[in-house]
């Protein structure tokens, strides 16, 4: 640097720096002031483009907000217009769609009114020779006449034809000393094995047809302790001796003379609510599917989940529409016989029924066609009919399909809504809870291969 005095202002190729009377002049060289002039503004120009990065990051999250919440929005709306178009085309036909929505309720009424319930006036041909007293007679009018249809012959042969030919269910005769016999049986000690062969009235039973024989048997079996009471009245004495050795007394849970409709009914429920959506919903899915309608809507922007999702609501609301109708008839309409919480026993059908509908949308993924789908639906619903203790208690099978039919996804549903009707049990106790466990598994599973199949496939 060089110390200038009383000299004017003024540019060279050097800057200066004025200080009093003395100037303070740079002798920095023009290309040092360039590059330090282009380090400014490169300095200038990254600060400018931190900011405006900021900026954009900024400007650039609140726009993924709006079109997050825009997208949502439109997915919503999405999912209600396909929900309704939906229920729409179900609509068209309105005696399909009633006829959807009365047939569970329809087979609940079918299978309680004809399933189970105690046989009446069961055809007996009767044959009654005796002439030494009016025993017999009080036997004949100890029958109770809404069980037992008497349809009297006068001679044994025509009695024994009649069950031959199956005009009757069975045969009843006495011998022609009955009443006789029958008095030296009460009153003597030592009785030959004639007179206990004519005082014993003699019943046959076309045993070709289980349960019309087993009601028969109870219902004779009825009619005797009935026949011992009178005759006790009758000759006021105490006939214990002759009574059965057995009180069978108040059963601890259900009802002593109860239908075996009330075993039935908690599986025909569970099984019902099951089946009626699975057969519904694969046939609607896959005829979508078939028909184009599942690619247009994606060509439109829905997405196959929203698609799944539209048909999943209209479904379960129309389930509870069918399990609201279904109950409300068979405990109130039928008056089944029940201890525990109706609220319970309702909560574990609806599970069942939402089971059932994920089992029909899986099957919808997996099958390319309604002929497929029907096969598989036919295929899983006889094995769970026949082996899942619907009709006829699973204690009754070999070890082996015992565990095959636990494993099914309706058997300890069923036996945990027998459990809720007829013991009145609730969650706290095993067999309940197990049933809704397993539900609840089967559902999870259904679920999760279904929307898996379901998306791959879209």
């Amino acid at each position: 640097m060089t110390n200038l005095n009383n000299c004017d202002f003024g540019y060279q190729n050097n800057g200066y720096i004025p200080d009093g009377n003395e100037i303070t002049v740079f002798s920095d060289s023009s290309d040092d002031l360039k590059e330090k002039s282009n380090t400014q503004e490169l300095q200038s120009k990254d600060i400018n483009k931190n900011f405006e990065r900021k900026k954009s990051v900024v400007k650039g999250l609140n726009q993924l907000r709006e079109e997050i919440i825009i997208s949502d929005t439109r997915c919503l709306n999405r999912l209600i217009a396909l929900t309704l178009k939906n229920f729409k085309q179900m609509s068209r036909n309105p005696i399909l769609l009633l006829f959807y929505i009365l047939m569970p309720a329809i087979e609940i009424s079918l299978l309680i009114e004809c399933v189970g319930k105690d046989i009446k006036q069961i055809p007996v041909s009767i044959y009654n020779p005796d002439t030494s007293g009016n025993f017999s007679k009080m036997f004949i009018n100890s029958i109770d006449e809404n069980q037992i249809h008497l349809v009297h012959y006068k001679s044994l042969d025509d009695a024994m034809n009649a069950v031959r030919v199956n005009d009757v269910w069975a045969v009843l005769y006495f011998d022609p000393q009955f009443s006789q016999h029958l008095i030296s049986r009460f009153y003597t000690s030592d009785m030959n094995e004639e007179s206990v062969n004519s005082s014993t009235i003699q019943l046959r039973i076309d045993m070709s047809n289980q349960v019309i024989g087993s009601q028969l048997s109870r219902y004779i079996a009825e009619a005797y302790e009935r026949f011992v009471n009178n005759i006790a009245i009758g000759l006021k004495t105490n006939l214990t001796t002759i009574k059965p050795i057995v009180n069978n007394g108040l059963p601890i849970y259900g009802q002593k003379n109860g239908l075996f409709s009330s075993f039935v009914a908690p599986g025909a429920l569970i099984v019902v609510a099951f089946f009626a959506t699975t057969t519904i919903t694969c046939h609607l899915l896959i005829k979508e599917i078939n028909d184009g309608l599942v690619d247009r809507n994606l060509v439109a922007g829905v997405r196959p989940l929203e698609f799944v999702m539209s048909h999943i609501i209209l479904q379960l609301f129309m389930l509870t529409l069918q399990i609201g109708l279904k109950v409300t008839l068979a405990f109130v309409a039928f008056g089944i016989p029940h201890t525990g919480s109706i609220v319970m026993a309702t909560g574990l059908t609806f599970l069942q029924g939402t089971c059932g509908l994920m089992f029909g949308l899986m099957i919808s993924a997996i099958c390319p066609d309604e002929m497929y789908a029907t096969t598989l639906c036919i295929g899983a619903f006889f094995p769970t009919v026949i082996i899942g203790g619907i009709f006829w208690p699973i204690e009754s099978m070999v070890p082996a399909l015992k565990y095959i039919s636990k494993v099914l996804p309706c058997t300890l549903a069923i036996q945990s809504l027998r459990s809720i009707l007829l013991r009145g049990w609730g969650l706290n106790e095993l067999q309940v809870y197990t049933g809704f466990i397993v539900t609840l598994l089967w559902l999870l599973f259904f679920t999760i291969t279904a929307l898996t199949f379901f998306i791959r496939k879209l």
